[in-house]
């Protein structure tokens, strides 16, 4: 028998969300110590759901459980930064190999609208690019894998969004590194389009293996 969902349970999921972004936007800073009364008075809840979220946050490796009902937020450095680019990079050139061999008119369509959404940075304030350039470039992607019809690559790129958020935050901190990032956006959604499998896993490959060598390095 599947037990009711509680509403404290439903509360927690809440919280922890809101927690893990303001991790990931830097409001709560990597190597800072709260305490549970603290979160539960920024967020307005009491400290069981908050508890709760940090019991999953400590288990995603977001913060560390310590004495005292506090909490560390895990700082988020290089060497975790490649190692979740290492894992997309096989994810998404295997999707965009897959999605280029299926893609419908249909999804072109929706892909080059997507793709599209870079033109929102044209009139943005130069601090805020780089940010919301994390956002385009996720939901490019996601879109990519959405269309190669695998449902278990999309929950693993779930699991990685906010880990994928925290690798590109100082993207901007890199001299011309969103405009490249953008023109092999460019690439890759042609070689979709196209049914170019192979040129799609290649150009993927590619825009991974810059970020980790030339914005990684500079972000740290």
């Amino acid at each position: 028998m599947i037990e009711k969902i509680k509403n404290y349970e439903l509360l927690s999921n809440h919280v922890c969300e809101a927690i893990k972004k303001a991790i990931c936007e830097g409001t709560l800073v990597g190597g800072e110590k709260v305490s549970e009364t603290e979160l539960a008075k920024m967020l307005g809840v009491s400290r069981t759901p908050v508890r709760e979220a940090l019991r999953l946050l400590n288990n995603e490796g977001y913060v560390k459980l310590m004495p005292n009902s506090r909490v560390l937020i895990n700082e988020f450095d290089e060497k975790d930064a490649i190692e979740v680019l290492q894992v997309r990079r096989a994810l998404e050139c295997e999707a965009a190999g897959m999605a280029a061999a299926v893609i419908t008119d249909e999804q072109k369509m929706e892909l080059i609208n997507t793709y599209n959404e870079i033109n929102k940075l044209e009139n943005m304030d130069k601090e805020l690019i780089g940010l919301e350039f994390v956002k385009i470039d996720t939901n490019f992607h996601r879109k990519i894998i959405e269309i190669s019809g695998n449902s278990r690559m999309l929950l693993i790129s779930n699991s990685l969004r906010d880990r994928l958020f925290r690798s590109h935050v100082s993207l901007a901190a890199v001299e011309n590194a969103v405009q490249i990032c953008s023109d092999q956006h460019k690439d890759i959604l042609n070689a979709v389009i196209a049914n170019d499998s192979e040129m799609a896993m290649q150009y993927s490959r590619k825009h991974i293996d810059y970020i980790i060598k030339e914005v990684v390095p500079n972000s740290y």
